[in-house]
């Protein structure tokens, strides 16, 4: 019997953070190719997306925690 392959845990908020600083540094070098930059600027891209829709998700909690709790 295979084992189950193990699903990758999403990054936490602070890790995608940290890489999309990586990736602003390493623009900022000027030491860059453009077949770099282009998979950089899209990696860029889905983790900037990525943190926008985590950060509603939070608002939206704290909206309804708000209205719960009549605050």
């Amino acid at each position: 019997m295979t084992p189950a392959p193990k699903t990758k845990k999403p990054d936490s908020f602070a890790e995608q953070f940290g890489e999309l600083e990586e990736i602003t540094k390493w623009f900022e070098s000027g030491d860059v190719s453009i077949e770099d930059a282009l998979g950089k600027f899209e990696r860029g891209l889905k983790i900037a997306e990525d943190l926008q829709t985590y950060l509603h998700s939070v608002e939206q909690r704290v909206i309804d925690m708000k209205k719960k709790f009549n605050v």
